[in-house]
């Protein structure tokens, strides 16, 4: 079960990249419709935030369906403890970053005041 907890978290990753990835497209049509870009999408910006918002669906449908846990588990209490790993990893793998960002800033401001310390002493 742990593998296959593994491999729903790293889909749900990237799925995560993913709904970035088409949100950022759609924000750019929509924002600087007119900016030269290297790819394009025929037939206007109707027919690119479509494909964008039709990959996003695509991608959400396949994140709710990560959740579900496989045929393969003999069901019951296995199913409850599949999705409550999963959502608990999911969780912490979410949350991780912030909490480094937040201990990088904190350093630095640290470092930066230390600095400045220093120079007037």
């Amino acid at each position: 079960m742990s593998f296959l907890i593994a491999l729903a978290l790293t889909v749900v990753i990237y799925l995560c990249s993913y709904f970035l990835l088409f949100l950022a497209y759609i924000q750019l049509i929509r924002k600087q419709p007119n900016n030269k870009r290297t790819f394009n999408i025929p037939g206007g910006n109707g027919v690119k935030i479509a494909v964008a918002v039709i990959g996003l669906l695509t991608s959400l449908v396949a994140f709710v369906v990560s959740f579900f846990p496989p045929s393969g588990l003999p069901g019951g209490e296995a199913n409850d403890v599949y999705a409550g790993l999963l959502v608990v990893c999911f969780l912490v793998v979410l949350v991780i970053p912030f909490i480094i960002y937040a201990l990088h800033n904190k350093a630095a401001g640290a470092k930066k005041y230390h600095a400045g310390a220093n120079q007037h002493g």
